[in-house]
């Protein structure tokens, strides 16, 4: 169902890769939203796409046949004991920003979330990101420190402040 921006969230495909690349490159050139500094090729994002399996969702907001935002989970740890953890990934292409998609996709991820039996998500958000900190703040997401001096943005050192949602699971730990 579309929202007030007209946007329809599904799951996304093998088509959608050069979007998701693209929209993903903005959030690094922006320097918003990830400590990563060289933009990806749609064949990186098509090996990381690969990779994905049923218990970790990638979902699209398409509005007028665009690929506007897109957001996953992935894997927290390959370790066994993390097998219901999992870390969020969104972004948003910049004309549509504010418009309710990033929090459209968050809404529909954790849905996902719960179907698939996962009990936590976390996050790593840039402390400067406001927006972002207002939507996960906003559906449940509470702070548990912060790596301070975690990365060079541009030659400057930034700190990365760590989030966590529990969801509710009948037999998750409580937290």
């Amino acid at each position: 169902m579309p929202d007030s921006s007209g946007a329809v969230i599904r799951q996304a495909e093998v088509g959608d890769l050069p979007a998701i690349t693209r929209i993903h490159n903005e959030g690094i050139e922006d320097r918003i939203a990830t400590l990563d500094l060289e933009p990806y090729t749609v064949e990186e994002k098509a090996e990381q796409f690969a990779l994905m399996t049923s218990q970790d969702p990638t979902l699209v907001a398409e509005a007028g046949g665009e690929v506007v935002g897109w957001a996953s989970l992935h894997p927290f740890s390959s370790r066994k004991g993390y097998w219901g953890v999992k870390e969020l990934s969104i972004y948003v292409a910049r004309p549509w920003r504010y418009q309710g998609i990033g929090a459209r996709l968050l809404e529909e991820l954790l849905q996902r979330a719960n179907a698939l039996n996962i009990y936590k998500v976390i996050l790593n958000v840039l402390p400067y990101n406001q927006p972002a900190l207002a939507l996960y703040r906003q559906v449940g997401f509470r702070e548990v420190g912060v790596y301070h001096n975690q990365g060079r943005i541009d030659g400057k050192w930034t700190d990365i402040l760590v989030m966590e949602k529990h969801l509710e699971l009948e037999d998750t730990p409580a937290g």
